[in-house]
């Protein structure tokens, strides 16, 4: 594949990207993308309020790789830092290759309000960077604002502000970094099935609606499912508990680009250890 092919792909998939609420991990990936309902150490990216529910040390990678092309492979770090008002969480990813590629550096913080509402906020540092181009070398500051609330044992609703000051991307028809709203549900259907939801509006993109249901057979296993519009994409997955590793592994399906494998593997460990 040529390097100019490879640029062009690189880019819209890197827009594609941008449109999916700049979610992480493989389980959010295997439930349609949806992310901001839950509680584990992909919050600090996913919805930083969240971190207000996580009272553990940790530490995961993942690694999403659309065709399994190196060239368009996104690869992720995230820590979590629990301290005694909230948790701190830093995370990093990095996108694409030599002639393209986007970084994105966070610092996240969750605190819960009270024992069922949690705030959160992220304050990141995004770079861009294609070789000649106007792109080049161009980087900014962006954050997040997030709010989870845990109405019931059942039931979970949450909410996020993406890149509110409009960051700018490049300076070729002063283009913005997406800046998107999006409001998440959870309701535990039974002690192994629990049903996701989630919509999200862009500016000047479609409205995205989002469809996810995880099952839970055993005890250390997870099944996911899951469907986004806009565009139209399937998912599915599964999650392995190992002591205190957790490895996940989904793959999306988008009828234009194909499927987009993901692998995540976190490590977490309770603060009263």
């Amino acid at each position: 594949m040529n390097k100019q092919l490879i640029l062009l792909l690189s880019f819209f998939i890197s827009t594609l990207s941008f449109a999916s609420n700049g979610s992480i991990g493989a389980k959010s990936n295997a439930l349609g993308n949806v992310s901001v309902i839950h509680q584990d150490i992909w919050s600090v990216e996913n919805n930083p309020s969240a971190l207000g529910f996580v009272n553990t040390y940790g530490a995961g990678v993942s690694y999403k790789s659309p065709f399994l092309l190196n060239e368009m492979a996104t690869k992720t770090l995230v820590l979590n830092l629990p301290i005694e008002s909230g948790t701190f969480g830093a995370y990093f990813n990095q996108f694409g290759y030599t002639e393209y590629s986007e970084n994105k550096l966070g610092l996240s913080y969750g605190q819960q309000l009270g024992e069922n509402i949690s705030l959160g906020i992220q304050l990141s540092y995004l770079q861009t960077q294609i070789k000649e181009n106007s792109y080049k070398n161009n980087s900014t500051f962006s954050g997040t604002v997030g709010i989870l609330s845990k109405i019931s044992d059942e039931l979970t609703l949450a909410a996020k502000i993406m890149n509110p000051n409009r960051a700018k991307r490049g300076n070729y028809q002063d283009e913005r970094y997406p800046t998107s709203i999006s409001l998440g549900m959870a309701y535990l259907y039974s002690d192994k099935v629990n049903l996701m939801s989630e919509i999200e509006k862009e500016i000047e993109q479609p409205t995205q609606l989002k469809f996810g249901i995880e099952y839970q057979p055993l005890d250390i296993f997870y099944l996911r499912a899951g469907y986004a519009s806009a565009p139209s994409t399937l998912a599915f997955g599964f999650g392995l508990l190992l002591d205190d590793f957790v490895l996940d592994f989904s793959s999306s399906f988008h009828n234009v680009l194909g499927f987009k494998p993901e692998l995540s593997l976190s490590f977490s460990i309770d603060k009263k250890k």
